[in-house]
């Protein structure tokens, strides 16, 4: 606080051990993320909504598939991924 002007920025980093829990709070469709950014969800779901089961894992299981799909539709997943 004696120099505000000498920041230009903050990195914030958080840690995911990519256990359970952290894995249904950014990718279940009753997770954390989905309820914080509802419409980004649904557009990341929209996109393998077809192929998901039902459950906290269908939509990651769905992108699962694409992403060893054909290179077209592992490119097209990749990129509803990177937006989600």
């Amino acid at each position: 606080q004696r120099r505000p002007g000498a920041v230009r920025s903050l990195i914030l980093r958080g840690v995911c051990l990519m256990r359970p829990l952290e894995i249904n709070w950014l990718f279940a469709p009753d997770g954390g993320a989905a309820s914080l950014v509802p419409k980004g969800y649904a557009a990341f779901a929209r996109h393998v909504e077809k192929d998901a089961a039902a459950g906290p894992r269908g939509v990651l299981d769905a992108y699962y598939a694409r992403f060893r799909g054909a290179e077209k539709e592992r490119d097209a997943a990749a990129r509803a991924w990177m937006t989600w």
